[in-house]
């Protein structure tokens, strides 16, 4: 059973009044900047794909699906000490699996790696009406598993090609503690750096930030190499928050006044820091909980140019939105998701030149 992602921040998106505002360089807003600068003093730096945010300490992190360096990995809901028994279990199930022709069983090919401590296996499988082999390797780093998967369909190649390949992806993984900074070409995943070997591919970092001054907001960045929110939703950001803005004929009656009651701080095209695209920064009702979301494009090619999603959520108690009053201002909130964008920043050397 895999773990799924820890702040899943998805929300409503009710439809929105036209305020609009924007914060200058008022004595609240610089009172507001400089508020969030000394929460932020002595922190420490966090790091998650190719990239470091500068946290305050204590706060709460959180990763979802990882993917990066040319490799996809799953962790398992397995603890480090099962490993041998599962594997065990599951090669004698394949084994003693029959399918028509496949008669003598399932698994092709076992073995243990005693430089990682990984078990790869390759087995017969079905998939898209098509016959292949799964290679997945189950790699012990740290106290965690996690599962490489690899494969080929029938006339893609051999299996025993694709064991080697997925043996020495499963050497590039190296347990890391969460506030580890490691050095280097290569990806940060939860407990996990994945050096690099200039292997192009999709890259999938997730991560939930919930600081200790503020237990009431909660911020979900993905960066996603390779790939832009229009694939997945068919339009820009500000194209669908505007969509979202005047869809109350979608809104049920009794979110009405709720709807109504949007009121929009910023939005529109956006450069901070490293990252230029797209923001939408908005207030709610009954509480004024903030929701604020940047999103920018990926640069083909350039891992340190993925594409970038941010959200934030305040007013939140228990997983629950529009729970308490937020503990920010809106000046402060502003603030907060301003130096946030300012300061995820490449690690230094994560990528080869």
């Amino acid at each position: 059973m895999r773990r799924t992602l820890w702040l899943g921040a998805l929300c409503l998106l009710a439809a929105c009044s036209d305020g609009f505002s924007l914060f200058g360089d008022s004595n609240m807003t610089l009172a507001a900047r400089a508020k969030i600068e000394h929460a932020f003093d002595g922190g420490q730096p966090l790091c998650f794909g190719r990239f470091v945010v500068n946290v305050p300490k204590g706060t709460k992190v959180g990763f979802g699906l990882s993917s990066g360096a040319g490799i996809g990995a799953d962790l398992m809901d397995w603890p480090v000490k099962e490993l041998d028994a599962r594997i065990a279990k599951m090669a004698d199930e394949l084994r003693h699996t029959e399918h028509k022709t496949e008669l003598g069983g399932l698994l092709r090919h076992i073995e243990h790696d005693p430089v990682t401590g990984a078990w790869i296996l390759a087995h017969r499988g079905w998939a898209e009406n098509v016959w292949g082999y799964y290679v997945p390797a189950y790699v012990p780093v740290g106290n965690q598993v996690y599962e490489l998967a690899g494969g080929v369909d029938v006339g893609g190649g051999s299996y025993e090609s694709e064991v080697a390949r997925v043996r020495a992806a499963a050497r590039r993984f190296h347990p890391r503690g969460l506030w580890e900074i490691p050095k280097g070409p290569g990806f940060c995943a939860e407990d996990l750096f994945i050096a690099d070997d200039g292997t192009p591919g999709q890259e999938i970092v997730q991560i939930g930030l919930v600081f200790p001054q503020w237990p009431d907001i909660q911020v979900s960045i993905t960066l996603n190499r390779d790939a832009d929110p229009e694939q997945y939703f068919g339009e820009d950001l500000l194209t669908r928050m505007h969509k979202m803005e005047y869809a109350n004929e979608q809104i049920a009656p009794e979110l009405h006044d709720l709807a109504n009651s949007v009121k929009v701080l910023r939005k529109g095209k956006a450069e901070l820091g490293n990252w230029k695209g797209q923001e939408w920064l908005a207030t709610m009702a009954p509480v004024r909980a903030h929701e604020f979301k940047f999103e920018a494009p990926h640069e083909p090619g350039n891992p340190l140019k993925p594409n970038f999603n941010l959200e934030l959520f305040s007013g939140l108690k228990d997983g629950e939105r529009w729970a308490v009053k937020p503990t920010l201002s809106d000046e402060e909130v502003v603030a907060l998701y301003e130096h946030l964008m300012k300061h995820i920043v490449p690690r230094e050397g994560a990528a080869a030149r």
